[in-house]
């Protein structure tokens, strides 16, 4: 399956838990606190998830992995708001989920969210995070910013937050043309993110 197939499958109501299924029907009075912390979280109500927080301090970390997982799947289908809630009450930010065993980052990254990637980043996401496709954010920037699958996508936004947090600038790729080399792997990235990429570095920056 092609990721931008991936991408339409983490929009539908599969890629949300049965807790929160059961939430949105109106039966939060039969959750667990950690149900509704978790439930909290996702509607981005930071008030009640701190309050519940204050009386399970073990969480989010104490959470199954299929409740982690919510992470990157709320971040592959815009919710915004949640993840920064999530972030915020610490959820483990290196998380992968999704049909494509993807980060946070690498999601937002695939959806061309500057911003989200900015927020991410500066709480202790790693470019090198790795997703399912046995690559890291480097390879989700190539991808998306080529393939552009969402068409308002900011790429080279990303491209300068990445590069701002630890991704190094490439170096053209002397065998390959339209090709950057970037921490020694071959990448192929849209014009105008080659265009920083080893515009940056051709100045000895």
């Amino acid at each position: 399956m092609r990721p931008a197939e991936l991408w339409d499958d983490c929009l539908t109501d599969d890629c949300l838990t049965s807790d929160l299924r059961l939430v949105n029907a109106g039966a939060a009075e039969t959750l667990s606190d950690e149900d509704r912390f978790v439930a909290a979280c996702s509607r981005a109500d930071k008030h009640e998830a701190l309050q519940l927080q204050s009386l399970h301090p073990e969480l989010p970390r104490a959470l199954p992995e299929s409740a982690l997982r919510l992470l990157p799947e709320l971040a592959a289908a815009g919710s915004n708001e949640a993840v920064k809630v999530m972030v915020d009450v610490g959820w483990p930010i290196e998380t992968r989920g999704g049909d494509w065993n993807a980060s946070a980052l690498n999601a937002a990254v695939f959806r061309g969210d500057a911003g989200l990637t900015r927020f991410l980043l500066e709480n202790g996401a790693s470019w090198q995070e790795r997703h399912g496709y046995d690559d890291n954010v480097t390879g989700t920037l190539s991808w998306a910013s080529c393939n552009k699958p969402v068409p308002s996508g900011d790429w080279l936004g990303c491209a300068k937050a990445l590069v701002a947090h630890g991704m190094p600038y490439g170096q053209p790729d002397p065998q390959i043309v339209d090709c950057v080399l970037v921490d020694g792997q071959r990448q192929r990235f849209s014009d105008d993110v080659t265009e920083f990429m080893i515009g940056r570095s051709a100045q000895g920056t």
